[in-house]
């Protein structure tokens, strides 16, 4: 393969990954149904740097003490480092010759575990930095399957949404189907003004999918119901974005979001946030993630409203991001 005949290696190499939300379908997703999303412009940069003169019989990546990993706790970073590595030797079972150690910084604005996809952000990015390290470039195929190893790590069953979103930018319509996930860019008739507020999750993505998945185990009957339901809102929302009716879009987002308090992942501070928005003027809101806590975004009509509302957050301190999407 191509990355084989690179015997001259840079000293670094740094590349993006954007950060993703999912509109509509979370949960059904990881149940064969499909799910909307569209990355954001916000993301993370990663810089990975070879440790001269320090190479070994197996090479390994360490975070590096700048950036915004170099002060995590000794439990998240040992995950960190676990994925980073898994998609180290992933590469280089593809054939890149990667025989250093390797010094990894992480630099964006993309918060951490609240459901916008930081961990794909960072799964995707890594590996661009390391092919480019050589001289390579990851096909979109190949850089799906390697950042789906890392994802593993931190999500144990990820759908692979978030990364798809991550590696293709836009919008899409995604399916996880047999024998590979099926991806499909949507063309957005109208801007889409968002706003985005975050706050702390109860536990991580992989908890949040285990709990349903108990859940749907007990009673398989309610919640295979919950989930056509999330599926035919989600069709219906496809629908609307397609033609531009923003109206119906926002009534999708709301009944979304009553059919995932049904599945037990809406909290109350997401309830909180959702209330906010509908108050301020949106056509509707919803959680966005995994749930138990994280993101919850509204739709405005128009752009004005949108930076109204992040504008109060921001003097409230209430982190925000205020994003139009076309």
């Amino acid at each position: 393969m191509s990355g084989q005949l690179m015997n001259t290696q840079a000293l670094c190499a740094s590349a993006w990954g954007s950060g993703k939300l999912i509109l509509l379908g979370e949960h059904a997703v990881v149940y064969g149904h499909p799910a909307l999303a569209v990355a954001l412009p916000q993301g993370l940069q990663v810089t990975v740097t070879v440790r001269a003169g320090d190479q070994g019989a197996k090479p390994m990546i360490q975070l590096s003490d700048q950036g915004v990993f170099a002060h995590v706790p000794m439990k998240e970073s040992a995950l960190l480092l676990t994925a980073l590595n898994q998609g180290l030797n992933w590469a280089r079972q593809q054939g890149l010759e990667l025989t250093d150690n390797y010094v990894l910084t992480v630099n964006g604005t993309l918060p951490f575990k609240v459901g916008l996809g930081s961990s794909a952000a960072l799964s995707v990015a890594t590996l661009r930095a390391l092919a480019k390290l050589v001289g390579h470039r990851w096909s979109n195929t190949a850089l799906f399957a390697g950042a789906m190893v890392m994802e593993n790590v931190f999500h144990q069953t990820p759908s692979g949404l978030d990364h798809q979103v991550s590696i293709q930018g836009g919008a899409l319509r995604f399916q996880r189907q047999e024998p590979q996930a099926q991806f499909t860019s949507i063309s957005l008739a109208r801007p889409l003004h968002l706003v985005l507020t975050w706050g702390p999750r109860q536990g991580t993505t992989a908890d949040a999918v285990s709990a349903v998945a108990q859940r749907h185990q007990s009673a398989p009957t309610h919640y295979t119901h919950l989930f056509q339901q999330i599926n035919a809102l989600t069709q219906r929302g496809l629908q609307a974005i397609e033609y531009g009716d923003l109206a119906t879009l926002g009534e999708t987002l709301n009944d979304n979001h009553q059919a995932l308090e049904q599945l037990g992942v809406v909290t109350p501070a997401l309830n909180q946030a959702r209330d906010l928005f509908i108050k301020a003027g949106a056509l509707g809101a919803k959680m966005s993630g995994a749930g138990h806590g994280g993101t919850c975004f509204g739709l405005f009509e128009n752009v004005e409203q949108a930076q109204r509302l992040s504008q109060q957050l921001t003097t409230q301190t209430i982190p925000c991001w205020q994003v139009t999407l076309a």
